[in-house]
C-alpha cells in the first residue's frame, strides 16, 4: 500500500485517494464547528494555562480567547491543502498540526460517548485514519534529504 505522504526535495506528495481526502476534509470541518460552537469537547484545542479561574479570566482579557477563534480559521482554510497534490514543508507541517487537532478534539468526544456508555465503531476508525495519516505525514517529513 502506498503511503499518503511522501518527500520529494523540499515538498511532500499527497497521495490521497478521493475518498481519503473527502473523509479527512469532512473531518477537519466538523472539528470547526465544534469549536466555533464552544463545543466542550474542543477544550483541548486551547487548554486553560492556570488553574487559578482569575488567572485564566486575566489571560482571556489580555487576548487569550483568540486561540479557537485561529485555530477555526486555519482548519477551514487546511480545507483546501488537501486538494494540492504537493505542498511545502511549512504547508505540510500545518497540515500535521491540523490533523492533531482533530485528534484531540475527537479524542474528547470518544470520552465522552464512553462516559455515556455510547461507542460508535466509526469514532475509532475515524481517529485510528486520522493517527495513520498524522504517522504518514510526520515521516515524511522527518525524511533526510540525501
Amino acid at each position: 500500500m502506498k503511503e499518503p505522504f511522501s518527500r520529494d526535495g523540499e515538498s511532500i506528495v499527497l497521495s490521497l485517494p478521493a475518498q481519503q481526502r473527502d473523509v479527512t476534509k469532512q473531518s477537519m470541518l466538523l472539528v470547526a464547528q465544534i469549536a466555533a460552537s464552544g463545543g466542550q469537547e474542543a477544550w483541548r484545542l486551547s487548554p486553560p494555562v492556570y488553574d487559578d479561574p482569575l488567572l485564566e479570566a486575566e489571560e482571556a482579557v489580555k487576548g487569550g480567547e483568540s486561540g479557537i477563534g485561529d485555530i477555526v480559521t486555519r482548519l477551514r482554510m487546511g480545507e483546501g491543502m488537501l486538494d494540492e497534490q504537493k505542498l511545502s514543508l511549512r504547508e505540510s507541517d500545518e497540515l500535521a498540526t491540523l490533523l492533531n487537532y482533530c485528534r484531540l478534539v475527537l479524542s474528547e468526544a470518544q470520552t465522552s460517548m464512553n462516559e455515556a456508555k455510547i461507542t460508535p465503531k466509526f469514532a475509532e476508525d475515524l481517529y485510528s485514519f486520522l493517527g495513520y495519516l498524522l504517522s504518514s505525514l510526520l515521516e515524511a517529513l522527518s525524511t533526510d534529504l540525501e
